[in-house]
């Protein structure tokens, strides 16, 4: 038994024949687009500061790094239960 393996290409999505579709192209950004993606972000905590006393959180490259991490876990997760 064979199995097909899509092309990737990183400027386009994959389809199952293999042939690559181009992205679709994004209208332009408003700025309620911007304040709506805002808000998502966060929702999911990604702007969420810790107060310490009088000292902030932790620095924002903490902030991402950790968010990295754990969306990089989530994804793991995600693909070994494919």
């Amino acid at each position: 038994m064979t199995t097909t393996v899509p092309k990737l290409d990183l400027a386009g999505m994959a389809r199952a024949d293999g042939e690559v579709e181009d992205p679709p192209v994004p209208a332009k950004v408003t700025e309620r687009d911007r304040a709506e993606a805002e808000q998502r972000l966060r929702e999911a905590g990604f702007f969420k500061v810790e107060k310490r006393g009088a000292e902030e959180g932790p620095a924002p490259a903490m902030r991402t790094r950790e968010m990295s991490e754990r969306l990089q876990a989530e994804l793991h997760a995600r693909m070994m239960a494919d």
